[in-house]
């Protein structure tokens, strides 16, 4: 994630994203989200190379 330039408020969201599907394993409407809200963050981010 630091390769990528995450910012402190990034790891708070990830750590948020982890905690709902720790919490939810088995609900497919969270992990959907988490889903979507992954790939957000790794869009606003590419890899550098």
């Amino acid at each position: 994630m630091t390769s990528r330039g995450f910012k402190e408020e990034d790891f708070v969201e990830v750590a948020r994203l982890i905690d709902q599907v720790l919490m939810n394993p088995e609900n497919e409407t969270v992990l959907a989200h988490v889903k979507e809200e992954v790939k957000k963050l790794t869009d606003k981010y590419p890899l550098p190379y």
